[in-house]
């Protein structure tokens, strides 16, 4: 029952700040825009007017693109810069907007204020970005020593079959999802005791994080556990409906574009949903 509330309390709180959502779309979309549409006008003054794209349409084709030569290593050039700069700068907006996202979340009782969510995202900006690359790095490391080190030391050993290097890989994997959405919980209660505090202090935020998550393990795990289930459910649900998405007309492509905004909405919805139960349970 009270994981009930505290998911309700969440959402309710994730609707209050709709505003703040919206802006972090609308943001993210013209940060996408600036390496998109450039990569689509290099694509086709690479494909000009030749037949690849009809090729292409029908699935992956390597003669096709081996007939591309140069213009394929532009492409994949431009393509791969575009994805790391994206990369970067989401990294930077994501610690940017979080903070303005868990102020808001902290008084919903009040109008949503555009003016307070920047100010308080500039305010959170570098200690949730060290909190975040400090998590990050935790998480490597994680992987390496629980499923890189374990999966390798295994399938290294003469007598082991195929099958016991196959459930050292899933016993690994498992253990390190579960960890890892440990780590998100410490991450968020975090960045709560960050915004409820005048001075930026990543690593004092990082030990509430992980004193609080401790402390109300047994009370917080199963939540963050539900949404992070909720969420990857949700992903493989768009992955599943992208798949057999393929417009061939342009009102085709003009729906497929507006879908895919909406998806992301309530991809940003969602992570806002947790946020919002992790700032309920802080208070408990």
């Amino acid at each position: 029952m009270r994981i009930i509330k505290v998911f309700v309390s969440g959402c309710r709180k994730a609707a209050a700040i709709w505003k703040g959502i919206l802006v972090i779309w609308f943001t993210q979309l013209m940060l996408v825009s600036v390496v998109v549409i450039p990569a689509r006008n290099v694509m086709e003054n690479g494909f000009g007017k030749s037949m690849i794209t009809e090729k292409l349409a029908g699935g992956l084709n390597f003669d096709a693109i081996g007939d591309l030569g140069a213009t394929l290593q532009n492409i994949t050039y431009f393509v791969t810069s575009g994805v790391l700069i994206l990369t970067f700068l989401n990294l930077f907006l994501n610690a940017f907007f979080t903070g303005g996202l868990f102020d808001s979340l902290k008084t919903t009782d009040e109008k949503f204020s555009k003016i307070r969510f920047f100010r308080s995202a500039a305010k959170n900006f570098w200690p949730f970005l060290w909190i975040t690359l400090i998590v990050n790095l935790i998480i490597l490391m994680l992987f390496l020593f629980t499923v890189i080190l374990p999966v390798s030391l295994v399938s290294q050993s003469d007598t082991t079959s195929d099958k016991t290097v196959f459930l050292t890989g899933v016993i690994s994997v498992v253990f390190f999802l579960l960890v890892t959405i440990m780590l998100f919980l410490v991450t968020d209660y975090a960045r709560v005791w960050q915004v409820g505090n005048e001075k930026s202090a990543c690593f004092k935020a990082l030990g509430f994080g992980f004193t609080y998550t401790f402390k109300r393990f047994l009370a917080s795990y199963p939540v963050i556990l539900v949404i992070t289930v909720v969420q990857i459910f949700y992903l493989w649900l768009v992955f599943i409906i992208s798949g057999y998405l393929k417009p061939e007309s342009g009102s085709g492509v003009l729906l497929l574009f507006l879908l895919t905004q909406i998806l992301f909405i309530i991809k940003i919805t969602l992570k806002t949903w947790r946020y919002g139960c992790v700032t309920v349970m802080a208070r408990e």
